[in-house]
């Protein structure tokens, strides 16, 4: 990265095999999210496009390793959204609801048992409610839930 760039905040995968963070390397102050192995090699952008005004914040990694979630959004209105994205890369798929206007997805999300928990002042103005959101997972994409049954085998 240049030398005006930053790595902002980084965090172990809970298996020890990667490391996620947010750093601005292509344009000063808009944070994007990668992952990196902590034996080393490329960093993959993990977070997709990020517009012009907006960043990446607060993120944390699924039990399994195998998703990041994330809250991303703007910084000028405040508006923020929780997303999750596997962590060799992928779709991001929102996991909030879309919240009223003038709300948003609060920092702090966590996770437990395949779902992540967040606050969000999502139904009405200035009401902040807890929010459960399931967490898709590769742990079952082995097709067995499609009646394949050659994962066994």
């Amino acid at each position: 990265m240049a030398d005006d760039r930053d790595v902002i905040r980084f965090a172990v995968s809970p298996d020890g095999a990667s490391v996620a963070f947010t750093c601005d390397p292509v344009q000063w102050t808009r944070y994007e999210l990668h992952t990196v192995a902590t034996a080393g090699g490329t960093a993959i952008r993990i977070s997709g496009s990020v517009a012009f005004d907006h960043d990446v914040d607060d993120f944390t990694w699924s039990s399994l390793s195998d998703l990041v979630i994330f809250r991303y959004g703007r910084n000028a209105t405040g508006t923020w959204n929780l997303y999750s994205v596997p962590a060799r890369g992928g779709q991001r798929q929102q996991l909030n609801p879309p919240p009223v206007a003038n709300g948003a997805v609060q920092p702090g999300a966590g996770v437990h048992l395949g779902s992540a928990w967040y606050l969000c002042d999502c139904e009405r103005d200035e009401l902040i409610q807890a929010y459960l959101a399931p967490l898709p997972s590769s742990v079952f994409s082995d097709g067995f839930e499609a009646g394949a049954t050659s994962a066994w085998r």
